[in-house]
């Protein structure tokens, strides 16, 4: 492991955000700016490609075709929901129905059975993911209060 030597400026804000914030949300903090930088790979049987998983927008299935919406393109691929979700719940990634994997921190506001996400998208959750979507949403990393 990498010995880090910090100076007098640096722990001082450091001391500040904790003040602020707390332990956990600079533990919280770290974890996000980790997240930001894994790739996701897309294979398909002709072509790989990578990109930074925080450029997804939203996934949804159809029959086995996975569409990847990201800020840039929307990429499609043979495959199930379920190896996604498996593969993307630890960057923050929740289903809001049958079809559909949601980043939480891209999720604008959730309005009864409705959920909207950032780019302007909307979605109906699902009767039995609205626990876990709603527990996520409250807890996420970036609803951070002051």
């Amino acid at each position: 492991m990498k010995k880090l030597y910090l100076n007098d400026n640096l722990l001082t804000n450091l001391n500040k955000f904790i003040e602020k914030y707390g332990s956990d949300a600079l533990l919280t903090a770290l974890n996000n700016y980790d997240h930001l930088h894994h790739d996701y790979i897309y294979k398909t049987q002709t072509s790989i490609k990578k990109f930074p998983i925080a450029s997804i927008n939203y996934i949804e299935i159809y029959e086995h075709d996975i569409s990847i919406h990201t800020n840039n393109e929307i990429l499609v691929k043979y495959g199930t929901l379920t190896n996604e979700y498996n593969q993307l719940k630890k960057y923050g990634f929740v289903k809001c129905n049958q079809s559909t994997l949601v980043p939480i921190n891209k999720i604008k506001e959730i309005n009864g059975k409705k959920i909207t996400l950032i780019t302007g998208n909307t979605f109906t959750l699902s009767r039995s993911c609205v626990f876990e979507v709603i527990c996520a949403y409250t807890n996420s990393p970036s609803k951070i209060r002051k």
